[in-house]
Formats: C-alpha cells, structure tokens, sequence
C-alpha cells in the first residue's frame, strides 16, 4: 500500500469569515441570559453587557467543534467598561457566564489583556501583561492554535506564546464580552490543518504501530500483506 500526500480527515468545514456587510448574524449562536444580547447591526456587530444592560456575559459562536489548530482575527471596540474578546477551541457551550469549554484571549478596560481556560464552572488565567486600552478605540486581535501553543497578538504585536495544559484541543470559535458593550467586525478564522509530503523521505512527527513502513520517492510505504499497521499525529 501506497500513500502519498496525507492530510487529517476534511471535516467538511471551510474558513469562516464575516463582516456582517449584510446585517445579519446567520452561521452564528448566541449564548446569553436573554438570548438577544447580541445583534447585527451597521455592518458590525454588537454585544450590549454593560453594567446599565443589568447583563453579566454573552458569546456567539460559529464554525465547527471538530477545529483544532488555526488562526482567528477580530476587530474588537469596547463603548463601556468590561472585558471583550475572542475565543477558541469551545465546546460545551450554555447561557451562563462561564459555560463553556475554551480559550479566551481579551481586552480589558482596566488596562491589560489576558488569556484565559474556560473549564465551564470558571477562568483561568493562565497569561497577563498590562496595556493602555481606551474605550472607544478598535484593537485588532489575534489568536493561534496549534497543538498545545497558544499564540496572541493585539494589532500586530504579539503579547503571549504559551501551553495549553488542558484538554481543550478542539471546538468552535467565539466572541465574548464581560460586563461590557462591545462592538464586533471583521472576523476571519483560517484553518492550519498539519500535511506531510514526505518530500525529505523522512516520517518525523509520525509513531509507527505495527506494520512495516518505508519511505522512499515522496511517498509512505506500508508494506503487510496479512498485517495491519497505523501512524498519526498527537496534536490532530
């Protein structure tokens, strides 16, 4: 048996991107006590969990809970006090506060920003740094997945490379605000799937379970005519 390029299985997902030019919210679930904290509105849009909303916490989700390793990108503005941002890898999703399963990558009003492990009962912080944040103004931030590294920027900067210890190794995207009025745009998440080639012949990153495989050519062998033989990668 003969194998060349090898890709994980396609889940049938593609990239998601949106920047809500149609004032709609289709491909996203909103997650929230009133279950209308969160609308499209003027090609943006817009989360209102600001002290005088009485609303503690909302997220919208999109994509697929089978993602594991990418890039998601949002413009993020907050019009109160609070914290907002993007998440990753969630599952597990309710309407309360903290369900849900995930990282958390935000900006706060009182001046840092943070990344943190949702586990569904409460926040972990698990990365802080301090930065000036002005109510009104738009970051741009950015988070990466890719296997247990977690990677984050604020308008091109990056502020933390750190390891996700827990078991979060999947799920759908999110936004998220924190007792705060937030507005949301230009989101984009790129998929960043593992392939091999086998251009340099070589299987490293692969574990062999039986079988008897070879490379040579560009190309993985598996040679067992009454045998059987796998191989994969942990991070997928």
């Amino acid at each position: 048996m003969r194998f060349g390029s090898i890709a994980p299985p396609y889940n049938g997902s593609a990239d998601f991107e949106d920047d809500y030019s149609d004032n709609t919210d289709d491909g996203w679930a909103e997650y929230s006590m009133s279950g209308s904290d969160i609308v499209a509105f003027a090609n943006a849009y817009l989360a209102n969990n600001g002290p005088q909303n009485f609303n503690a916490s909302s997220k919208a989700l999109a994509g697929d809970e089978t993602w594991t390793s990418g890039i998601l990108i949002a413009d993020v503005t907050l019009r109160s006090s609070g914290d907002a941002g993007i998440m990753t890898r969630v599952t597990n999703a309710g309407h309360g506060a903290n369900e849900a399963l995930g990282c958390y990558a935000a900006i706060s009003s009182t001046g840092k920003v943070v990344l943190e492990l949702h586990d569904g009962r409460k926040n972990i912080e698990i990365a802080s740094a301090p930065m000036a944040v002005t109510i009104g103004r738009k970051y741009r931030l950015k988070m990466s997945n890719s296997g247990s590294t977690v990677k984050v920027w604020v308008d091109g900067v990056q502020v933390f490379d750190t390891v996700d210890s827990s078991a979060h190794k999947r799920g759908q995207i999110g936004l998220r605000t924190n007792f705060a009025d937030v507005t949301f745009d230009n989101v984009k998440y790129t998929r960043t799937v593992d392939k091999d080639r086998f251009v340099d012949n070589a299987d490293n990153g692969w574990k062999r379970f039986g079988g008897n495989f070879s490379l040579t050519g560009g190309a993985y062998y598996l040679n067992n005519a009454n045998g059987t033989g796998t191989t994969g990668k942990s991070s997928w």
